[in-house]
């Protein structure tokens, strides 16, 4: 069953009075830290020597020993955390989205990465694990917001510290939002550092389960969906299990919606569309009320067919929800996700919402095989609207390029696009967000201005070793293009490898030269429209191409 990382829900109409311990702990600062440090001191001054005459096995039983004797160092304190007002792109840390009414928590390990400083070093939490998305009430937030504190707390043992590098040493156990007086308005993991049953921290719970959501998401007697955020789209995405291109309906099902596909498809005495929407929205509310008892894949068949009606209806709103809806279904299938992901993106887009539709846009160029020379002119489009012209730049002279190829002649509205984004450029804008990306089977590479232009893709060969040990991660090659468009002079510049997709911005990576040599090999099969100057091709040094390493679910 699907699970949504979106809290289900702890937040509280009221303050809780708990007998927890949480004001017991004290906060991590400099104080803490010349606390740590001298109980590091005490440890190794006390470690075991080594002489010449001592085997390794006796000296490690002798090691193991004294671990043995050392008394509990473990630890926990608290960090406090700011909720900034308002989700922007990138942000890092703790946001509230006011439009969502929302608290997200948005890779929380990032923030910490230079603020846990001992024995002079920085130390990064593991990966945390509770939920990171809660929904607050605005009116109840605003009205508390001076009296609430946000705290991280975290675990360590001093011990581990000594003995073990500095990797997965400390752990987020909770993120708890209390007021001044220590009661607790929520908690994001449920730890055992509070003493509340988690009943009672339920008791105004929002449960975010799309598989057996009740007819509260629709406004009472209409078919108006109620906006509610089913989580992060990327994260879902990034984290489901690997999809079916094709499924089946129940046959009761398909009987209906066969019924709905034929009553779109009428046409009037002229010969124009004329839906018969008045059954088409019968037959789709009587499936909708019924769906706790469809098949996932069921499901998100009917949320399709609604996000066309809402879209018909010009309910923009309403139809992103339901795509959304569609989306987070564990059964869908992967051409009908994708198809839901593209049009997400055109309707972000259409409203404004270029941020968003940027990042959906992005998405799907990940989750397919193939783009579209019309994908990148659709992000051009969204980069130039928010005024990064270099990226618009870079991605209609991708677009034109691969029309091109593909044996169509570009719009003249691409080239006008174009113009209109390189003299923009050139009179002094510049651009602060990251251009057009896809993942290695479309051969992404980090051109300028259009001047070269990648003509196919290069998927490179997973090193055995790395698949063997479940190990995923990139490379980063730095070559030349000559004058034909081939590659030489190939040189991996830098590698890292990851326990988990490199795609998740969560994803903590470690310096490696597992995927090197693939990388620099894969390169050499890459090709290129070089660079022209004055009519004439000539070589480029310098290029950086990014070649990316993610092991398929089984």
């Amino acid at each position: 069953m699907f699970k949504s990382n979106l809290l289900k829900l702890i937040f509280l109409s009221s303050f809780v009075q708990s007998e927890t311990f949480i004001s017991d702990i004290q906060y991590f600062n400099e104080d803490r830290v010349v606390e740590i440090n001298a109980v590091i001191k005490s440890i190794k001054e006390n470690i075991p020597i080594q002489d010449s005459w001592t085997k390794k096995s006796e000296y490690q039983a002798l090691l193991n020993s004294y671990k043995n004797t050392i008394q509990s160092t473990t630890r926990t304190y608290k960090i406090k955390i700011p909720i900034k007002v308002g989700c922007t792109y990138g942000h890092e840390g703790v946001c509230y989205n006011v439009e969502n009414e929302v608290l997200e928590i948005r890779r929380i390990e990032n923030f910490f990465r230079y603020k846990i400083y001992i024995n002079k070093q920085f130390y990064s939490p593991k990966k945390f694990k509770g939920n990171t998305k809660v929904s607050i009430p605005r009116d109840f937030l605003k009205d508390n917001f001076s009296n609430l504190i946000l705290n991280a707390y975290i675990r360590l043992d001093i011990k581990d510290l000594v003995f073990n590098n500095n990797e997965d040493q400390i752990e987020i156990i909770d993120l708890i939002l209390s007021d001044k007086e220590n009661n607790i308005v929520l908690s994001t993991n449920f730890s055992n550092l509070i003493d509340i049953d988690a009943e009672k921290l339920n008791l105004n719970s929002y449960k975010n389960n799309v598989s057996k959501m009740d007819n509260s998401i629709y406004v009472k007697g209409s078919t108006e969906l109620k906006i509610v955020d089913v989580g992060d789209i990327s994260e879902i995405v990034n984290k489901s299990k690997k999809l079916k291109k094709a499924r089946a309906l129940q046959s009761s099902t398909a009987k209906k919606m066969a019924k709905v596909y034929e009553a779109l498809e009428k046409v009037d005495e002229k010969g124009e569309p004329a839906p018969d929407m008045g059954t088409v929205t019968s037959i789709l509310t009587e499936l909708r009320d019924n769906r706790q008892n469809l098949r996932s894949y069921d499901r998100s068949v009917m949320w399709n067919a609604w996000a066309y009606v809402y879209s018909y209806e010009e309910k923009y709103d309403q139809a992103i929800q339901a795509y959304k809806y569609l989306i987070v279904e564990p059964d869908v299938t992967l051409p009908l996700r994708n198809g839901a992901l593209y049009t997400l993106a055109q309707l972000n887009m259409a409203q404004e919402n270029y941020i968003d539709g940027i990042k959906l846009l992005l998405l799907w160029m990940d989750q397919v095989e193939t783009q579209t020379a019309q994908s990148y002119y659709l992000l051009a489009q969204a980069y130039y609207a928010m005024e990064y012209f270099q990226s618009a730049m870079d991605s209609v002279n991708f677009a034109i390029s691969m029309a091109i190829d593909e044996g169509i002649e570009p719009n003249k509205n691409w080239y006008t696009l174009l113009d209109a984004s390189t003299e923009s450029f050139e009179d002094g804008y510049k651009t602060s967000i990251e251009k057009p990306k896809t993942n290695f089977k479309t051969a992404e590479s980090f051109f300028n201005g259009g001047e070269y232009i990648p003509l196919f893709k290069v998927v490179p060969i997973y090193p055995r070793r790395a698949q063997e040990r479940g190990t995923m991660g990139y490379a980063l090659v730095e070559f030349t293009i000559t004058e034909t468009g081939s590659v030489e002079d190939a040189n991996t510049i830098e590698g890292y490898c990851s326990n988990s997709n490199p795609s998740d911005p969560s994803t903590e990576f470690r310096p490696c030269t597992m995927f090197n040599s693939a990388s620099a090999r894969a390169a050499l099969q890459l090709k290129y429209k070089p660079k022209i100057v004055d009519g004439k091709a000539v070589p480029v040094s310098g290029v950086l191409h990014r070649f990316t390493y993610i092991l398929s679910e089984q």
